[in-house]
């Protein structure tokens, strides 16, 4: 008895063995599709299974720039996730949350370019995954937009960015004291930032960034895609004589950037893709900017508008007046917005004027606490700004009711 039972029991010990030897490279494997799909490493870890058809991105597909071409396909690393011995293809609908795995024949995964729903398709071979595509269909849209602050403090400008699937995208920050709110945000989206506006080197706006960025413990697990700053150089920031600046800050920031190899300088007119957001450039550091003495870093500092399907956000950052009639004289015709958020904190920035081309009746934002809103001296322009906006029926956002959130479409 015990004879015919020994080939039985060495026959499930070779099996677990076999199974175990699977799954390490399973998780391995995994490790590879957290860094590329996933948001956190328990999420991947859940889609992990050598004995069933448990294969799935529903909520945790790639992320993307740009809208992934029909023709788009990636070849996965030889060893990934064992599922079946046979090719087999399946398909999973995008829009839908928990949608299931579906098998399809070979003609469906070839048609994937017809398809009306977002979906991923898995090719199946030999126990391993060989393809996986992504349709031009997800929709990225309507995106939220949130306007951070502190109304007991001072003013500095940090707002966020979302989609429909979760990407993340950060413009400014604030100072160096904000930067335990934005890591706490940034590990709430699997510490994975899509894309980091920078609009000038002011220590207010640039902060927060160099905070998180000097500390191993946070830079090495925080993931940016991009990182979007104005076009100018080290000398150049370092000689411009901003009321703002913090030598200390330039320093670490000229050397964090040094570092980083996703910088991208904005020019004025350029465009790219911002989560799905098209991010038109109306102003960055140029020649015109050189001819002045003071606050350079200011009047350098990015304007751009982000459109979605139906609806504009115009960003003035820090920009001062001086720069509004080059503004004004390339891009007039494209000023018009559903929301603006005001230039220097909705302090001694554009002027009234710029903002009646803007139009913004949706909303206008004020990156700053209500005491400078309600300052009764002259050492601010922001309550004639506040009142002339009030005036006009249009929303006002500061730092009073923060966070303040608004949807694109």
């Amino acid at each position: 008895m015990r004879r015919k039972i020994r080939p039985f029991l060495l026959l499930i010990m070779l099996f677990l063995c076999a199974g175990s030897i699977a799954q390490k490279r399973a998780a391995a494997a995994s490790q590879y599709w957290y860094g590329k799909y996933w948001k956190t490493k328990k999420d991947s870890r859940r889609y992990v299974s050598i004995f069933g058809k448990r294969l799935s991105l529903n909520g945790y597909w790639k992320r993307s720039t740009t809208r992934i071409p029909s023709s788009y396909e990636e070849k996965m690393p030889r060893k990934t996730f064992t599922l079946t011995k046979y090719t087999r293809y399946y398909i999973q609908d995008m829009n839908t949350k928990n949608a299931p795995l579906v098998r399809v024949s070979k003609t469906k995964f070839k048609q994937r370019q017809r398809c009306a729903n977002a979906y991923c398709a898995f090719k199946m071979k030999n126990s391993k995954v060989k393809t996986v595509v992504l349709s031009v269909h997800v929709k990225l849209g309507p995106w939220t937009i949130t306007q951070h602050g502190n109304n007991s403090g001072s003013r500095f400008t940090f707002y966020t960015l979302t989609n429909s699937i979760g990407d993340l995208v950060i413009i400014d920050g604030g100072s160096r004291g904000n930067g335990k709110e934005v890591l706490k945000i940034i590990r709430k989206h699997g510490s994975r930032v899509k894309a980091w506006i920078l609009s000038h080197s002011d220590t207010d706006h640039i902060g927060a960034f160099i905070s998180l960025m000097n500390k191993k413990s946070t830079s090495s697990t925080i993931k940016t895609e991009k990182i979007y700053i104005p076009t100018v150089d080290n000398h150049r920031l370092r000689t411009s004589n901003d009321r703002f600046h913090c030598d200390d800050d330039i320093e670490d920031f000229i050397r964090i950037l040094s570092k980083r190899p996703h910088i991208v300088r904005l020019q004025e007119n350029n465009m790219v893709d911002v989560i799905g957001l098209k991010m038109k450039v109306y102003h960055s550091w140029d020649k015109n900017v050189d001819l002045f003495e003071t606050n350079k870093s200011n009047k350098g500092a990015l304007v751009f508008m982000l459109t979605g399907t139906s609806e504009k956000m115009l960003f003035c950052t820090d920009v001062e007046k001086e720069m509004e009639p080059f503004i004004i004289e390339n891009h007039w015709q494209e000023l018009k917005a559903d929301y603006v958020q005001l230039s220097h904190h909705g302090n001694n920035g554009l002027s009234q004027n710029f903002y009646s081309m803007v139009e913004a009746e949706k909303g206008a934002f004020a990156d700053t606490p209500e005491f400078i809103q309600s300052e009764p001296t002259e050492t601010y322009d922001g309550p004639l700004i506040r009142d002339w906006i009030l005036s006009r029926g249009i929303p006002y956002y500061c730092f009073t009711s923060v966070p303040n959130t608004i949807t694109l479409h």
